[in-house]
């Protein structure tokens, strides 16, 4: 973290450079994505985990500041810091202005004159279970709901292997 804060400071705290090489692109999309992997805190309860991820809620403007209007929140360190520090991250975009979407939530978007769902699924390091017939029920839900494109997002696999899962293929 020690290294965003120089560049951030260095840069005359533009929040957007993270993203500046891409942000001419995202700017002239009709929608961006990205997957949030991390948390917008200033609380200290932490999960018992080897890595969390965390920075000031203001860090949440460096996804607006990019050209950036939507993230995925089901991943592996959403809780990274409870409940709280997740409450926190969704009040720190929705300030920021950027959409989000995650586990059992499920987010509707018009792209393009179309309706969009979004919604993710987090399996990272563990097995799907019931996949096949969640996916089929939230598709079945978005489509009730008017959504004309469909876009679920999985964060799955495991840390530092370059092949996917068997499940992964299905």
């Amino acid at each position: 973290m020690a290294v965003f804060f120089r560049e951030y400071y260095d840069r005359r705290e533009d929040m957007g450079f993270p993203l500046r090489y891409c942000r001419p692109f995202f700017y002239h999309d009709s929608l961006t994505v990205l997957n949030c992997e991390g948390t917008f805190t200033e609380t200290g309860d932490m999960a018992h985990k080897k890595y969390r991820f965390k920075g000031p809620p203001t860090f949440a403007g460096m996804f607006s500041a990019g050209g950036v209007e939507l993230v995925n929140l089901a991943n592996s360190h959403t809780m990274d810091y409870k409940l709280p520090g997740f409450e926190d991250t969704k009040k720190a975009l929705e300030e920021a202005g950027v959409g989000f979407f995650g586990e059992d939530s499920i987010r509707y978007v018009e792209v393009c004159g179309k309706t969009a769902a979004f919604w993710g699924y987090d399996l990272f390091g563990r097995e799907p279970g019931d996949l096949a017939e969640r996916l089929a029920e939230d598709i079945a839900r978005a489509e009730k709901n008017g959504a004309e494109l469909l876009s679920p997002s999985f964060h799955w696999g495991v840390e530092y292997s370059p092949y996917p899962t068997e499940f992964q293929t299905w």
